[in-house]
């Protein structure tokens, strides 16, 4: 019997009557009357059924038969975002990304860069129904002979990166493929582009020597005691400048097994991106000047795996429990306020990341030390705990990675050395009964038996 079905359209839900009719030859054939909503449905439904019985087909409401010319004239569904272009396309998508709580401040406020200074300048005012494939790939071929923009005044001329482009790629592309969605354009003329090849590059970390002589030649207190948590809880340069001292239990019955509960993360952003994201800040420094366009906020890691305990050494335990009494009385002196920071400045205010890469250079530079970054030291002490424990995935919870992909890859030289351990153990399992390879002597052979 007819019965009453809806389907999504464009302009919205659209409801139909199906009913079937018998042709000449025998065959049944579906039959679909739309109607301009669900009441009008209801109340066809019953003349339309007694159609159906009779076997006749239901005369098409005139205004039916208006609708069904109309959409046959209507313009083709790409001219919908006929008047968008690229720089209107992406600012939407940005907002969309940002108000759903996909992107975070920083990787708001990231992208927005890269757009402002790579994508509107060259290719902003295409209308995104006249780009074409070979646009887009021109615009990413002809990008590396230009200039990239300069962040700060003494920042040297180069030319933009490979890596910037293929950043760039991660923007326009999830936006061609939102605009699709939407119904602007009929497809992404972003897929399937290609990209510049990037080199996998290994980061350069010191060995354990290398790490104990720079920590014994550090004459800065708190860069010193920096580097040895950093390499011993392989924590992330964020979230050892946001430790607080509530989250290091080293006194008491938890001095037994002193460690540090990592929650959050001191990172710099954008005023304006923190509000139009759903960026999760627990505490917000107090801007040194009304016109200062970022703050330095205490915030949630991006993933959950992040969040973690990580077990300390005792000596370093009682590294902490000095610096946590000269802190005490050098704030006592002072009437600036208390955030609870493990590292702070005299006046109690966090140190930031610049301040800290300010004074690992300078480490470097006076001592002569080979060149790494201050983030090297949580991948050298990845390596140290690979190689004396081979448990990938306690280190993994240590490192703070939803999986082990990332050391897998990262560290695959430890991780050869245990399989190597492990055909040397398939030898002596298989083969130490085996006293050698040569031809045994049949003469020998058959008096032995």
């Amino acid at each position: 019997m007819a019965t009453i079905t809806s389907k999504q359209r464009a302009n919205g839900l659209v409801y139909y009557i199906v009913y079937n009719h018998t042709e000449e030859d025998g065959s049944r054939k579906q039959k679909w009357i739309r109607c301009n909503s669900l009441h009008d449905a209801r109340l066809l439904l019953p003349e339309v059924e007694d159609y159906e019985r009779r076997n006749l087909i239901y005369p098409i409401p005139q205004e039916n038969r208006q609708y069904r010319i109309a959409a046959k004239a209507k313009k083709a569904p790409a001219e919908i975002g006929a008047g968008i272009t690229v720089r209107q396309l992406i600012t939407e998508y940005m907002e969309h990304r940002c108000k759903n709580g996909f992107w975070e401040a920083a990787t708001c406020r990231y992208n927005e860069s890269l757009s402002n200074n790579y994508i509107y300048p060259y290719i902003g005012d295409y209308l995104i129904v006249k780009v074409q494939a070979r646009d887009l790939q021109l615009f990413y071929d002809d990008l590396p002979n230009h200039e990239a923009v300069r962040q700060r005044k003494k920042d040297s001329i180069t030319k933009v990166t490979k890596r910037t482009v293929r950043e760039i790629h991660k923007i326009i592309r999830p936006a061609f493929a939102y605009a699709v969605n939407l119904g602007y354009i009929k497809y992404n003329p972003a897929n399937d582009l290609e990209q510049p090849k990037l080199e996998a590059k290994k980061r350069a970390q010191w060995t354990e020597e290398e790490v104990k002589k720079a920590i014994s030649l550090c004459d800065d207190p708190d860069l010193w005691l920096m580097m040895q948590i950093m390499y011993c809880a392989t924590a992330r340069s964020g979230e050892l400048l946001g430790l607080q001292w509530k989250c290091v239990h080293i006194f008491g019955k938890d001095a037994e097994c002193p460690y540090i509960f990592i929650d959050k993360e001191l990172a710099r952003l954008d005023k304006g991106s923190i509000e139009s994201t759903d960026t999760v800040v627990y505490f917000t420094f107090p801007a040194i000047s009304p016109n200062q366009k970022t703050l330095l906020v205490l915030k949630k890691p991006k993933t959950e795996s992040s969040i973690r305990k990580v077990y300390i050494p005792f000596s370093l335990a009682e590294k902490l429990r000095e610096h946590k009494k000269a802190q005490d009385e050098l704030l006592s002196m002072s009437d600036y306020p208390r955030y609870d920071m493990v590292f702070c400045h005299d006046n109690g205010r966090p140190i930031s990341d610049d301040t800290m890469l300010k004074r690992f250079k300078k480490l470097l530079r006076e001592h002569g030390l080979r060149q790494v970054d201050p983030y090297s030291l949580r991948h050298s002490g990845a390596t140290a705990k690979l190689r004396a424990s081979r448990d990938i995935k306690a280190v993994q919870g240590d490192m703070g990675h939803s999986s082990t992909d990332m050391l897998l890859n990262v560290y695959a030289d430890i991780v050869d050395e245990e399989r190597q351990k492990l055909a040397a153990h398939m030898e002596s399992n298989l083969y130490a009964d085996s006293t050698s390879n040569e031809p045994v002597d049949p003469e020998t052979d058959a008096k032995n038996d």
